[in-house]
This record gives structure tokens, C-alpha cells and sequence, in this order.
């Protein structure tokens, strides 16, 4: 029986979208247990995750809580990434509530969208046209950091074209974004017919 390792990192994605959205950026071992099957084992087992000691019983002098902490924080980044693409525009809106969290920090949020962008690849179209992602107030560069992560592609620029509405833009400039917009300008569907520099 050949182990599931899609189901575990997806419902490991899960739980990491979880921890980022309360600050949080280690876990119990009884959490990884309340894994789905052998999901924990299958995550433990890829070493992405570091063993450490919590909380000591002090009249033994043993761990009382075995924590799990990442390599590094963009692990968790990556793996609630992973979750989401999985069922996006379910997923997405029935978690939006964490990635909206106070304590979800606009990097992570950030670093999410670039690795969903990355995973969708071509499918980023519908990413880019989910209705609530515009609560993200993201800046036109950032968007042109998904469409690079997500690949160029006509329907990706076209649904990125419908977040950026304008007709008239000003552009403060760096080499991804004016390739971000030298990509949207071309498209044929593109609604921005000029540019202020």
C-alpha cells in the first residue's frame, strides 16, 4: 500500500493555514496526531519539521509537550499554499477567515499567494478572479508577482486585467513590474489603453 503523501501535505497545509492565522509557527505532537490516517508519520518522515521540547514536568525533568517546529517559517507559507490550490475557490473562501486574521502577517499572506500563483500556474485565471482577493488591498506590484509566478499566459493576464480596471495608470517603476505591464498591455482584452511615468 503506497502512502498517501498528497493527503497528508494537503491536510498538513490545513493545519499550517491554521497556525499562521493565530501567530503561530510550531505544533504539538498531539496536533500532527489529530492528522487524518498516517499523516502525521508521512509528515514526520519528510523532515520538514524540527523536534523540540516544550514545556518540562518539573518533578521528572521530562517533556511534557513534544513541539514541532519548521525548518523555516516559508514551509508553512508553502504547505497552506498547497492546501488551498487543492479546491480553490472552495477552499479559499471557506478559509478566508485565517488568511484575514489580525495575526496573519501581510508577508505570509503575500508569500501564499505567490506559492498559490506558483501551483496554479496557467489555472491562476482563477485566482486572479476571485472576488475576494480584492480585500487584500495588494499593490500592483505584487500582482505582477503572481502573474510572473504564474506564468504569463492570456487568460492569467486577462483576469489580472479585470483587477486592474483602469484606463489611465501611473506607474512607479522596477524591472518586474514594467514586465508586468508590458505582459497586460499586450493583451487584447487589456482595459488600460496608457500609462504615466
Amino acid at each position: 500500500d503506497t502512502p498517501d503523501y498528497e493527503q497528508a501535505l494537503s491536510s498538513f497545509g490545513e493545519l499550517c493555514l491554521k497556525a499562521l492565522s493565530e501567530g503561530e509557527t510550531q505544533f504539538t505532537s498531539e496536533q500532527l496526531q489529530k492528522l487524518p490516517d498516517d499523516s502525521a508519520d508521512l509528515i514526520l518522515d519528510l523532515g520538514l519539521l524540527i523536534r523540540g521540547a516544550g514545556t518540562g514536568n518539573s518533578i521528572l525533568r521530562l517533556p511534557k509537550n513534544i513541539i514541532y517546529q519548521p525548518i523555516h517559517k516559508t514551509f508553512l507559507e508553502y504547505f497552506a499554499a498547497l492546501y488551498l490550490s487543492r479546491d480553490l475557490e472552495k477552499r479559499f473562501e471557506a478559509n478566508l477567515h485565517y488568511l484575514e486574521s489580525q495575526f496573519m502577517t501581510r508577508e505570509s499572506i503575500t508569500l501564499i499567494l505567490k506559492f498559490l500563483a506558483g501551483l496554479l500556474g496557467e489555472n491562476a485565471s482563477h485566482l486572479f478572479r476571485l472576488r475576494c482577493l480584492s480585500s487584500f488591498q495588494l499593490p500592483a506590484i505584487t500582482l505582477f508577482e503572481l502573474l510572473h509566478e504564474s506564468g504569463t499566459t492570456p487568460e492569467n493576464v486577462r483576469a489580472l486585467s479585470s483587477i486592474l480596471d483602469d484606463e489611465i495608470v501611473t506607474v512607479h517603476s522596477d524591472p518586474i513590474e514594467l514586465d508586468g505591464w508590458a505582459g497586460l498591455l499586450a493583451a487584447p482584452d487589456c482595459p488600460i489603453r496608457s500609462l504615466k511615468f
